[in-house]
């Protein structure tokens, strides 16, 4: 049973080359039939293992393991049958058209190029 949904930015910092670089992870949170809790971590729509256990995620840079900081957390509502949350039906064509765009990187380095480059807000991009 899905017990929660959330997107994570965390910020990844290499002990020896100095580098910095943040990425966002998609979390499912999973109750099993014994109410055992797992969670899934997803990059770009891709299954990755958690980034957060020690030594899961190394350097591009030097290939040295990296420290994992918790940014921020966004959860996003798991809706049920009796929720009032408002929402609406889904229009006939928004399966089409939500296949033909690219996935939201996880790097912040593109994520700030791609809006840059659509002219809105200009954030800082990570350290290298």
């Amino acid at each position: 049973m899905l017990k929660e949904l959330a997107v994570e930015r965390l910020r990844f910092s290499c002990g020896r080359c100095r580098r910095s670089w943040q990425a966002d992870y998609d979390v499912q949170h999973l109750e099993d039939a014994e109410g055992e809790v797992f969670e899934y971590y997803s990059l770009n729509g891709v299954p990755v293992e958690v980034p957060t256990a020690p030594g899961s995620v190394t350097c591009p840079q030097c290939g040295r393991w990296t420290r994992v900081e918790l940014l921020a957390r966004r959860p996003v509502p798991v809706l049920s049958e009796q929720s009032n949350a408002p929402r609406r039906r889904r229009a006939p064509n928004h399966g089409a058209r939500a296949r033909n765009v690219p996935l939201l990187s996880g790097s912040d380095d593109e994520s700030t190029a791609a809006i840059t480059e659509a002219g809105s807000v200009n954030t800082p991009s990570a350290s290298h």
